[in-house]
């Protein structure tokens, strides 16, 4: 809760005393000027990096591997674009820590040593069997299963490891 108050109140705040005061020390123009032009910085660096993460998670993806620091940057790269709409210097600053490549990657890594973000995807979101529930608006699409790729399938693996069967739903209204 105190962090909503520190976003939402003492943000828009500090950044209004900020703009005073270098427009007062500067003039309001070139404090004008410095904005806009960190604004278009901005915008080229989330384009150039999004374009970047977005071709490293589809190389990951390619080899089959979950691409988790990829989707973790773009997160950061969405947090960095957004701030940059907010104009002031302290929003302006943030957001190029979230664009710039080697503050991104220290700050992942920084989440990834502390658990945060694990290899295994984020360790504070899980998804309980509990929260899916069937429904009966559901309809089942019955394909035929080949048994003998699925009995392969399964003495390949061990007995502990449950099946995953692939399956079809539509929705008849």
């Amino acid at each position: 809760m105190r962090f909503l108050f520190l976003l939402f109140v003492c943000m828009p705040i500090a950044e209004i005393y900020l703009l005073i005061e270098v427009g007062n020390r500067i003039g309001v123009m070139s404090t004008v000027a410095i904005v806009f032009v960190t604004a278009l910085i901005g915008i080229s660096l989330l384009r150039q990096q999004g374009m970047e993460t977005l071709f490293r998670a589809n190389q990951r993806l390619q080899q089959g591997e979950m691409p988790i620091e990829e989707l973790v940057s773009g997160m950061m790269l969405a947090v960095g674009g957004a701030l940059f709409l907010a104009p002031g210097f302290i929003t302006d600053s943030i957001g190029f820590f979230c664009l710039l490549p080697w503050t991104r990657s220290w700050f992942i890594r920084d989440l990834m040593r502390r658990g945060v973000v694990s290899s295994q995807g984020f360790t504070g979101f899980q998804f309980q069997a509990s929260s899916f529930q069937s429904s009966d608006s559901f309809t089942t699409v019955n394909r035929p299963i080949d048994e003998a790729k699925l009995h392969s399938h399964n003495e390949k693996k061990n007995d502990a490891t449950p099946t995953t069967i692939d399956g079809e739903y539509r929705r008849e209204e």
